[in-house]
């Protein structure tokens, strides 16, 4: 008699097959990066349509909280002029284009430039 009968079968299943940290996380909190995409690629078309081709190319969707809607921006001119002065008419477009009121404010934050 080996020392497999001695143990209960929970020790023996899937005793070979390790798993990833993050495949357990994936299966605990059921949120995936995939999602997250295809929520930000919908709210980058929202956002492309709102504003100007120039601001647009400046600009990158982080995500959207509550009713916030934060958004980096490469330039610190352009952070200043959009927190200044088209803040609010920022809101009115891209609720328009979203077709409904989802957005109350956006939260703009300096990132750093795409070095290539």
């Amino acid at each position: 008699m080996g020392w497999s009968s001695e143990l209960p079968d929970r020790y023996f299943i899937n005793r070979r097959k390790t798993k990833k940290v993050g495949d357990i996380l994936k299966g605990l909190y059921g949120s995936s990066k995939a999602q997250h995409k295809g929520e930000n690629a919908r709210l980058c078309r929202i956002w492309k349509n709102a504003v100007s081709k120039e601001i647009y190319e400046c600009t990158e969707i982080i995500g959207i909280k509550g009713r916030v809607l934060y958004v980096g921006i490469k330039s610190p001119t352009l952070l200043h002029y959009m927190r200044s002065f088209v803040e609010q008419g920022l809101i009115k477009m891209f609720n328009d284009n979203a077709g409904g009121n989802i957005v109350d404010r956006i939260s703009f934050k300096m990132i750093e430039e795409d070095k290539e």
